[in-house]
């Protein structure tokens, strides 16, 4: 990749700066930025695309995983989800804590996953029990939780795995329908992103991307008691650099437009296919294989 992105440095625009300058300024750009780079011109789009999967490949690197995890998530249709898919989306100013997975549970996963799944004798299969398994077996991680959907009370989410690697812990979230349905009922915009075999997810780029975060109201109405974890994941992310806040009503430059009122009020209904969430492909995949997952619709108010 350290070739290509000097090939491209060598005969483009960017050939004004020192190539270590031109480097740094693009592992530098948060995700928004690259995808708006990459629609500039054919060099730039690969080298956009590369960075993307770099990073993908620097965060499993962190967590002492090798890049063939991301054929796993191909053949289960899973997603990397919390800190270590904002570390990727908004590069830089934080270390990823825990290794966050979704994954559809029974036939949802399968429907999910089949248009590019590489092993056809496991489409039949529960993805849940399939992930669990290769991860113990491939990559030796030992078991050490299992919650089930009663104790959760959580509605989206049938169950959560939890295992370990070495220092660090993976919880796989199993959902009740689709892989990436439960994130969007997570604590927060800041962690509602994913990360799957080709592509990048982002729900909310604009406060992602300006280190804003949106709490979920809809959590607390649903579940008051868990009220004081939610705070305290919310501080964790202030800790990181993302201010939190109740509504929109703080930002003016969001209360003054329109259009990103339309996409970033909590009390008007989003949809995982809208022009406020962000794809970015750092794969090219044939047509009918985007992975993009049936269509998510969710409110952050009830």
């Amino acid at each position: 990749m350290f070739d290509m992105l000097i090939d491209v440095h060598n005969e483009g625009a960017f050939k004004q700066l020192p190539p270590k300058v031109f480097l740094i300024l693009l592992g530098q750009l948060n995700i928004k930025d690259l995808a708006i780079l990459s629609m500039t011109c054919r060099p730039l789009r690969r080298v956009c695309k590369a960075v993307a999967l770099f990073r993908v490949e620097d965060v499993l690197q962190y967590f002492d995983i090798p890049m063939s995890f991301m054929d796993l998530l191909k053949d289960t249709g899973a997603v990397i989800t919390g800190s270590a898919a904002l570390a990727v989306i908004n590069p830089g100013n934080f270390d990823p804590g825990d290794l966050d997975l979704c994954v559809g549970s029974g036939e949802s996963g399968v429907s999910y996953c089949q248009p590019i799944c590489s092993d056809k004798s496991i489409v039949n299969k529960d993805m849940a029990e399939v992930l669990i398994t290769r991860l113990q077996v491939e990559y030796g991680m030992t078991p050490r939780t299992h919650t089930r959907s009663e104790a959760i009370n959580y509605q989206p989410v049938a169950a959560v795995h939890s295992l370990q690697h070495g220092r660090f812990k993976l919880d796989i979230i199993e959902s009740a329908t689709f892989a990436m349905s439960p994130i969007f009922h997570f604590h927060s915009t800041a962690v509602m992103n994913a990360i799957s075999p080709t592509s990048i997810f982002c729900a909310y780029p604009h406060l992602t991307m300006s280190y804003r975060n949106l709490a979920n109201d809809s959590m607390s109405r649903r579940k008051p008691s868990g009220l004081k974890t939610r705070m305290e994941k919310l501080m964790k992310y202030e800790a990181r650099g993302y201010r939190w806040s109740w509504s929109i009503g703080i930002w003016n430059d969001i209360t003054q437009s329109r259009k990103l009122r339309k996409f970033n009020d909590p009390k008007l209904p989003r949809c995982s296919r809208d022009k406020g969430s962000l794809w970015f492909d750092f794969i090219d995949s044939s047509p009918g294989c985007a992975y993009r997952g049936p269509k998510d619709v969710w409110y952050l108010t009830m």
